[in-house]
């Protein structure tokens, strides 16, 4: 049985939020998913995200149960893994918006649009 290498990440949860809100900040960055939609702001710019939330969830991922360390991984371009799917993610920044993308190409072939650009 595989151990999931990015256990470490899921020291620091988010503390004192309201059932299905997730907000925290990093640097000049906030994300926040709340209910059934997902937020990026970066240097005061909001960018929706809910797109990509519902990508994640329609592979199978549980997005509202990641720490703010495999959020903040995820977004600055590294492979993490997300509770509830067991291969490794990034969400990468496009000319058109944000594209979820799995790194192991052959094995995420067979999930059904896993790579969209928003």
């Amino acid at each position: 049985m595989e151990t999931d290498r990015h256990k470490f990440l899921d020291k620091a949860e988010p503390e004192n939020e309201p059932a299905g809100i997730c907000s925290f900040s990093w640097g000049n960055r906030e994300l926040r998913i709340f209910g059934e939609q997902m937020t990026l702001q970066v240097n005061g710019i909001s960018h929706d995200m809910t797109s990509v939330l519902d990508e994640l969830r329609d592979i199978g991922a549980k997005p509202e149960k990641a720490s703010p360390a495999r959020w903040i991984s995820l977004l600055r371009g590294k492979p993490t893994n997300l509770p509830g799917y067991d291969r490794p993610l990034m969400i990468v920044k496009t000319p058109s918006g944000y594209t979820v993308k799995c790194l192991e190409t052959t094995s995420c072939r067979d999930d059904k649009s896993l790579q969209m650009d928003l």
